[in-house]
């Protein structure tokens, strides 16, 4: 194919940065187009139409946030407030699992530990091979040796016993120290989820102050009350863009696609495909030239 600019014949790099240059950036362009194409990416790829959106409104900064997020901000001059509390709740789960998994070990140790410090008494047994060594200094014979390496070896298991214990007790150490690590990791991700919550609220204010015709939420509650990063479009009464009649898509795109249009400053004829499931009373008219697109009879495509 051949691209020409005035006439003039331009390669596709030319073109490209003509595009840049004169209208918006080239991956913004089909939303320009069509706002078809954001509430698509909308529903496909949250995270990167929050980036978008970000955008157009200039983001947040910190000193609009009335929360204290100081203990954050070192990490957040390198990191986004997403990648801390994803970096965060990574953190917390080797951590939950571990302290989950303590109970367990030291329950089959105590039963091993218990059931040999029954049977053998580390103490007595000691007292035992001290006796039977003295003895054989005085009277060795078999039968007495036979019984010190008995008493040794049980010994043996008296210490290993012993040894377990402590063992024990260094996992209760360790169980008390994750516990405490947990709940500042937790303290840490309440913190990091306000953020992301009072950010969205602020971006959400922002870019809903420059559309008309529709909303956009820029965060959605779960069941659990958590609230979680989100880009739900919605028409003017917030009912969920998935769910819209025919007609109600199109006058959101429309307002999604006037958005861009007064983003980039760009003047565009508007296309309405579809435009019959309107009557001519509610047919949409923004701003500037206008292009209705009607099927026709016989598989015809009527312009007007």
């Amino acid at each position: 194919y051949i691209i020409k600019i005035d006439d003039f014949d331009v390669t596709a790099t030319a073109f490209s940065e003509w595009v840049e240059s004169m209208i918006c950036p080239l991956d913004k362009i089909a939303y320009l187009l069509d706002g078809a194409f954001f509430t698509a990416l909308a529903l496909e790829d949250k995270k990167k139409a929050r980036a978008i959106i970000d955008g157009i409104v200039g983001g947040c900064d910190m000193a609009e946030l009335k929360g204290d997020y100081s203990k954050l901000s070192s990490i957040l001059a390198k990191h986004t407030a997403e990648d801390v509390r994803n970096h965060i709740a990574a953190q917390m789960l080797p951590i939950k699992k571990r302290i989950d998994a303590i109970p367990a070990i030291i329950n089959n140790k105590l039963f091993v530990v218990n059931d040999l410090e029954k049977r053998y008494n580390a103490d007595r047994i000691s007292d035992k091979v001290s006796e039977l060594s003295s003895n054989i200094l005085t009277n060795p014979n078999k039968e007495t040796i036979s019984a010190l390496v008995i008493a040794c070896k049980s010994l043996g298991v008296a210490e290993y016993a012993k040894v377990e214990r402590e063992g024990i007790d260094l996992l209760k150490k360790e169980q008390r120290e994750m516990a405490n690590s947990l709940v500042e990791l937790e303290g840490d991700k309440a913190l990091a989820d306000a953020l992301l919550e009072e950010r969205a609220q602020i971006v959400g204010c922002k870019i809903n102050k420059l559309l008309t015709g529709c909303k956009i939420q820029m965060f959605s509650t779960q069941i659990n009350g958590a609230n979680i990063a989100d880009c739900v479009i919605t028409d003017d009464e917030g009912v969920n863009f998935a769910t819209l009649s025919t007609s109600a898509r199109l006058r959101v795109n429309l307002a999604i696609q006037n958005l861009f249009k007064k983003h980039y400053d760009v003047s565009i004829i508007t296309w309405i495909d579809e435009a019959a499931v309107f009557d001519k009373t509610h047919l949409p008219k923004p701003d500037g030239q206008v292009c209705y697109l009607y099927a026709g009879d016989s598989d015809t495509l009527v312009v007007e």
